[in-house]
C-alpha cells in the first residue's frame, strides 16, 4: 500500500510542473490567464502589481491594479469566465483579452502613468469600421490583442464567424493607442 503512494507521489508533481508552465513571467512575451494559479503579476518595470481576485459571488472575478510607487490600488475590469493578460516590456502598458463567451471576446488595452488610458478595442474597432460585415454582423466576435509592437502599439487580430462568414474570417490589424487601427496585410 505505501509503495503505491510513493509511486503517485512524483507523478503529481509532474503534473503541477506542467501546469504551472502554461503560465508566464512578466515581461517575457507570453500572456498568463487568469483565474489561473497565479494571483498577481508584476509589471516589468516593478512599478505595478496587478491583482486578481476569485469568488463565487457576483463579481466573480476582479483585476486590480496597484501602484507601488504611490501605495494606491485601483479597480481595472470585473470579469465572468476568464482573461489573458499582457504587460509592455516597458511596464507601462497592460493587454487584457476578455474571454466574456464562446461569442465574444474584448480587448481593454491600458496605459499607465501621466498619459494613462483605457482604449475599448471591439469599441473603437465598430467606431473606426462602422460598415465592417464581419463585425458588426456576424454573431461570433473575437477582437485580441496578441502582443506588444511598442509601448504605445499593439497587433491584434480579429475573428469570428455567423451569417455573413459561416467560414469563419480572421483580420489582422495593427492598433495604435489614442490613434487607431491599420490593417496588416
Amino acid at each position: 500500500m505505501s509503495v503505491g503512494r510513493i509511486l503517485l507521489m512524483p507523478m503529481r508533481v509532474v503534473l503541477v510542473l506542467c501546469s504551472l508552465a502554461q503560465f508566464s513571467l512578466a515581461g517575457d512575451g507570453a500572456a498568463t490567464r487568469f483565474p489561473g494559479l497565479l494571483t498577481e503579476l508584476r509589471s516589468p518595470n516593478g512599478r505595478y502589481l496587478l491583482l486578481n481576485t476569485d469568488s463565487d459571488v457576483e463579481p466573480f472575478h476582479v483585476l486590480r491594479l496597484r501602484d507601488i510607487a504611490t501605495a494606491t490600488t485601483k479597480e481595472l475590469l470585473s470579469y465572468e469566465r476568464f482573461v489573458d493578460v499582457l504587460w509592455s516590456a516597458g511596464g507601462s502598458g497592460l493587454i487584457i483579452n476578455d474571454h466574456k463567451g464562446s461569442d465574444l471576446s474584448n480587448c481593454i488595452v491600458l496605459r499607465f502613468g501621466p498619459a494613462s488610458l483605457r482604449a475599448d478595442l471591439m469599441k473603437l474597432f465598430v467606431e473606426q469600421y462602422p460598415n465592417n460585415r464581419h463585425v458588426v454582423a456576424n454573431h461570433h466576435v473575437h477582437i485580441e490583442a496578441t502582443e506588444w509592437e511598442a509601448e504605445d502599439a499593439v497587433k491584434v487580430t480579429v475573428s469570428g464567424y455567423g451569417a455573413v462568414d459561416p467560414s469563419g474570417f480572421v483580420l489582422k490589424f495593427d492598433y495604435v493607442l489614442g490613434v487607431g487601427f491599420k490593417e496588416r496585410k
